[in-house]
């Protein structure tokens, strides 16, 4: 027998909220009717995946909506992304929505009609539901703007993969200009929550991001004569060891913190001892000061570890880095209301415990309040929504794209009403 899957968007409040909601349910009502172009548009950005800083279709495309919704798209120089305004019909506060647009370097294996089109290449994350989902609340707040006590800066960012992108934007301009964003908010995937609820947490959301390098380095010399000279693999192994002790004796518990190293290279020949071993990894913690803790301790025992067994280190730290993403409580507040409102109250879904992954949102968040709600996107009905983000046959269910921009639209009128 075919499984009617219900609507999540058409839910109707109890009987006491029903009043009280009339604005929420106009509003999927009306979003409703968008609900195919919706759809439409989020496969052809599926189908259009580019990687981080590529975003060069993607970039045309949301260009190319937001003018036919006659949104103001301010030019701030950046090779792909987009910062757009919509000016309410009166003076009031100012608020930002983000949606990043970038894909993954992984192969499509989906089986989807509207696969990507470029080898290699994916939207493992979700990143085009994001975009269609912002463009389409930018279409209805757009329409009924003259409502609107206020501004709503829209920011399609590129390069979320990398951890570089959010930063590209601000220092762009994209949170300083007139009128300056008092808050920000943005919506985020979930495969393990049915479309229709909304994962949320206040405080400490998800890690930071740190990626490190350290180079073990002595003079090399014959394995038979070891010592002759110090040895940068025994020294790395033994480092590798006690780097564990960042986390287990120089943290605080109460705080998660992860350090691993997933890359370890030295050496060409059995019987020699080479002159350097380079080992990578990553830190992730949901706090500033374990954060710190941390970072200083890796340097202190390495230095003191490698000397101890003859050799010298260094030590680096490379690449993007971002902090904690710490949800702002008024904000979570507003956008618990607004979930509430359009979807009940079992829509909200509290999250126990912060996400081990980093996300860039977190730059935003050192300019002003914020935070990231997660929204579901499983349909029972299709096994492959419910697999988990980054991976091939990761699918994502269409009815959502409506349900984020339906929060996205309902916590802009509430907050410029």
């Amino acid at each position: 027998m075919h499984q009617v899957r219900p609507d999540p968007l058409t839910k109707r409040a109890s009987r006491g909220e029903r009043k009280e909601l009339q604005t929420g349910m106009s509003l999927q009502e009306e979003l409703k009717r968008y609900e195919d172009d919706a759809i439409a548009l989020r496969h052809e950005l599926h189908r259009r995946a580019e990687l981080s800083g590529r975003e060069f279709r993607t970039t045309e495309l949301i260009w190319e909506k937001l003018t036919e919704y006659g949104v103001e798209i301010r030019e701030l120089g950046l090779e792909t992304g987009v910062c757009a305004l919509i000016r309410g019909g009166r003076n009031g506060h100012s608020i930002a929505l983000r949606a990043d647009i970038d894909a993954l370097p992984i192969r499509e294996e989906t089986g989807l009609s509207f696969a990507s089109e470029q080898e290699g290449v994916c939207h493992a994350c979700g990143h085009d539901v994001h975009a269609a989902a912002l463009l389409t609340a930018a279409r209805y707040l757009q329409a009924h703007r003259a409502e609107l006590a206020g501004s709503v800066w829209l920011l399609f960012q590129p390069a979320e993969e990398t951890l570089e992108g959010a930063k590209r934007m601000i220092a762009a301009g994209c949170l300083s200009q007139v009128p300056v964003p008092e808050s920000i908010l943005c919506c985020h995937t979930y495969t393990p929550l049915p479309t229709g609820k909304f994962y949320v947490r206040r405080g400490a959301y998800s890690s930071s991001c740190d990626y490190v390098r350290i180079t073990v380095r002595s003079p090399g010399g014959h394995g038979a004569y070891p010592q002759r000279c110090g040895d940068p693999v025994l020294a790395a192994a033994s480092l590798l060891m006690q780097l564990q002790t960042c986390v287990s004796r120089e943290n605080d518990a109460m705080y998660p913190a992860v350090l691993t190293f997933g890359s370890i290279h030295g050496g060409d020949a059995p019987n020699v001892i080479p002159n350097a071993v380079e080992l990578k990894g990553t830190l992730r913690a949901v706090s500033e000061e374990s954060r710190r803790t941390i970072k200083q301790a890796i340097c202190r025992i390495t230095e003191h570890a490698c000397a101890a067994l003859r050799t010298e280190a260094e030590v680096e730290f490379y690449g993007s880095s971002v902090p904690p993403v710490y949800n702002d409580a008024a904000v979570v507040d507003r956008a618990e209301r607004a979930i509430r409102a359009l979807f009940g109250e079992n829509a909200v879904v509290p999250m126990p415990t912060p996400a081990g992954g980093s996300e860039d949102f977190a730059q935003y968040l050192s300019c002003c309040p914020g935070a990231q709600i997660r929204f579901g996107t499983q349909d029972p009905a299709d096994p492959g929504t419910a697999l988990g983000a980054h991976t091939p046959k990761v699918r994502f269910d269409d009815r959502s794209i409506l349900c984020a921009a339906a929060l996205f639209c309902r916590y802009v009128t509430d907050y410029l009403s």
